[in-house]
Parts: C-alpha cells; structure tokens; sequence
C-alpha cells in the first residue's frame, strides 16, 4: 500500500516538478541559458555586496566568498555565453521589469508587519532584482559579436586565401563526388 501521508505526497511533487523543470532546462537554448546564468550572478553578487554594506561587514563570515566567487563564475560564463541575436520586445520586458523594480525601491513598498527585518531583506531583494533585469535587458539587446566576417582573402592561413580560379572549383566538386557515400567527412 502506497504511502500518502502529506510529506510523501509533498516530496513526491517536488520530485515530479524538479524532474519536469531539468527537462525544461535542457530544452533551452544555449544562448538563453547563459543569459539566466549571466542574470543569476548579477542577482548573486547584488545580494552579497547589500549584505556586506547593510551590515557594515559585522555579519560578513569567510564563507560569503563562496557565493561571490560562483556568482562571478556564473555572471563571467553567462556573458561570454550569451551571443545570440538582439531580441528587442524580449529587452523591452526586462527594462519594464527593472522600471517596477526600481519603483519598488524608492517608494519603500514594504508589509507594515514584517517590521525592519522584512524592510532589509525586501530592499536587498528588490535591489538585486533590478540588476538581474537590467543585465538581462542589457543581453537581449546587445549587438552580436563580429557578426560581419573578414572576407577569406584577408584570413592568413587559409589553405586559398584569395579567390578560387574555375580549375579548382572543379576539381573540388569532382574529389567531393567521387568519395564513396559511407565517407560523410
């Protein structure tokens, strides 16, 4: 007899939702999974360097390195990464979404029962989302890097720099079609 206590049925959600999220993640593109990873280490580094100045360093242990470290790690990848073409609606959402971010922050939009503590960790919150959207906008409307290549007459160490003269365009067209059909390299 299966177990249906509230515990099982909640860990067995929670398998079911991670397993279908891993599959959701896989499916993306690459270019968009860097920019979420771009977006988290901003997110990461944000809440870190607000948890530093906050506090004054009072709190600050060694061990807020690690996160700083993999929110550079993550930001540094995901930037690199995340070379696909301008998306300009996409850039849109996320200025909008830095816009209400930001609104939050100066108008102080906190519960009144949360007290200080609840105004802390909802300012770091709404700080840290901003620059996630604002390093999302600034990805989704990047241009792509050189996406005008040299012509190959200028590339040094290409076998023909230069144009092809028509002997050996021929030549290649019949060393292609002569190779046997199992040979696809």
């Amino acid at each position: 007899m299966p177990d249906t206590t509230p515990v099982a049925a909640a860990i067995g959600k929670f398998a079911d939702d991670a397993s279908q999220n891993w599959r959701a993640w896989r499916a993306l593109p690459l270019a968009e999974k860097a920019a979420i990873r771009a977006g988290r280490g901003a997110w990461v580094l944000t809440a870190s360097a607000y948890l530093v100045v906050e506090t004054r360093g009072e709190t600050v242990s060694p061990l807020l390195a690690v996160p700083v470290l993999f929110g550079l790690l993550w930001l540094a990848a995901g930037v690199h990464g995340a070379r696909g073409a301008r998306d300009f609606v996409l850039g849109v959402w996320w200025a909008i979404g830095a816009a209400c971010c930001a609104a939050l922050l100066v108008y102080q939009v906190y519960p009144a029962d949360w007290g200080r503590a609840g105004a802390f960790w909802l300012r770091g919150l709404y700080l840290a989302s901003l620059v996630l959207a604002l390093m999302r906008c600034f990805l989704a409307l990047r241009p792509m890097p050189q996406a005008k290549l040299p012509h190959p007459s200028k590339v040094p160490g290409l076998p023909m720099s230069g144009p092809a003269s028509p002997a050996a365009v021929h030549a290649a067209i019949m060393r292609r079609s002569s190779r046997p059909w199992w040979k696809f390299w």
